[in-house]
């Protein structure tokens, strides 16, 4: 015991000298404004930018809100808002050596070192289940590709970009998973012979293009289908097509959508079923649907 705590103690010590350090040079703002684009993302089990097809752009003004945009081989361009803060040089104090960035929508900022023609961030990161203890550098680096600050450079790179998310909805933007299901009856006809009807159902909520696009799957038939309809979202709601649903925050975000249940003896029940949100950097729509689909047709072989 006395020497696990002994190696989890110099583990702290190394975390909490280590955890950020980045390379940094005293530079003029002039020189660090402008669009980057994101060059390296690491894990412990590689670089994100490559495994993930990842094309994402940081647009730095000299004041005010940036852009925070993002493309990967399965997610489509989006466009957030991005919190800029400049910190100047310890020892140049007219001059900066650190940009820092918070995503709207994420609960995370970047303290990134500033070279003038990139940004840079590391943090010190424990591997999973490693035993002995390993730990590893998560790094991100930018490099700083034009002078704009605006998105007329990303423009030129992505083609036409959706409108940037209104600030504060971000949070909101992303893949709804079918997650659970409630109903406040307590007969146990209910219960014994409910069953979710769908194999998957997942709602895209694109927020900067004002669009809904559901996948889903019947038991029924297990036919793959996607449908588009038009978005709308204020507080407490979401508008999907024609219908409007609510929308939990508490715990959540959480879409409820209301649906009914007729028992084989003719009773009516309400239920709502609740999809919760996922961002939709770290989701992959079609690995999910595969998933699902393997694991129904799992379940179908143990019941015979």
């Amino acid at each position: 015991m006395k020497k696990i705590f002994s190696i989890l103690l110099i583990l702290a010590m190394l975390l909490a000298v280590c955890s950020g350090c980045t390379i940094s040079v005293a530079t003029r703002k002039s020189r660090i404004v402008g669009t980057y684009k994101l060059t390296s993302m690491t894990d412990y089990d590689g670089d994100d930018v490559t495994k993930k097809g990842i094309e994402a752009y940081l647009v730095v003004p000299n004041e005010g809100y940036g852009y925070y945009v993002y493309k990967d081989s399965t997610t489509d361009v989006t466009v957030r808002y991005a919190q800029i803060t400049f910190h100047a040089d310890e020892e140049k104090p007219k001059k900066y050596s650190h940009v820092e960035y918070k995503v709207d929508g994420d609960s995370q900022s970047y303290n990134c070192g500033s070279t003038g023609g990139a940004l840079n961030h590391s943090t010190l990161g424990v591997k999973p289940n490693s035993r002995p203890i390993e730990t590893y550098w998560k790094t991100i680096s930018w490099s700083r590709e034009d002078s704009a600050q605006d998105l007329s450079y990303v423009k030129k790179q992505l083609g036409n970009l959706p409108e940037p998310i209104p600030f504060g909805s971000a949070k909101l933007d992303g893949f709804y998973s079918y997650s659970n299901y409630n109903s406040d009856t307590q007969e146990s006809e209910f219960y014994q012979e409910f069953t979710p009807e769908f194999v998957y159902a997942y709602i895209d909520v694109n927020i900067g293009r004002s669009k809904a696009i559901v996948h889903y799957m019947r038991k029924s038939d297990m036919a793959s289908r996607t449908v588009e309809y038009d978005l709308s979202m204020s507080d407490g709601s979401v508008t999907i097509g024609e219908q409007t649903f609510v929308l939990d925050t508490t715990t959540g975000p959480i879409i409820k959508i209301p649906a009914q249940f007729t028992s084989a003896g003719g009773n009516v029940y309400d239920l709502t079923f609740d999809f919760s949100r996922y961002d939709r950097r770290a989701f992959d729509l079609q690995r999910n649907i595969d998933y699902a689909v393997e694991q129904y047709n799992e379940s179908l072989g143990e019941a015979e």
